[in-house]
């Protein structure tokens, strides 16, 4: 993600993590014209402390993409990345 208020980036806080290769468990099916959606607490990794107005854009994507689930797991050196076209999205937070 990148997050930012009044054009200035508010810095990632939480935890760097190098990931190894997946297991088969790291991997979520998603059916044709389906959609998976998740929940995250931004305010655990970003300094949401002032009032304002926030903009979050995805910078990231899939890590791994395939059609195939016979495929995965597969060590990272064999991923297939796909990017993401997400809107930005804007946050209030209110004093």
């Amino acid at each position: 993600f990148e997050l930012t208020s009044g054009g200035a980036e508010i810095p990632y806080t939480g935890p760097m993590v190098k990931r190894g290769d997946p297991g088969r468990e790291d991997y979520t099916e998603i059916p044709a014209g389906g959609k998976a959606e998740a929940t995250v607490d931004l305010s655990l990794v970003y300094d949401l402390g002032k009032p304002g107005t926030y903009r979050l854009r995805v910078t990231g994507g899939l890590q791994d993409l395939t059609a195939d689930l016979g495929a995965v797991p597969r060590p990272r050196d064999r991923h297939e990345p796909e990017p993401l076209d997400c809107p930005e999205i804007e946050i209030n937070v209110r004093g």
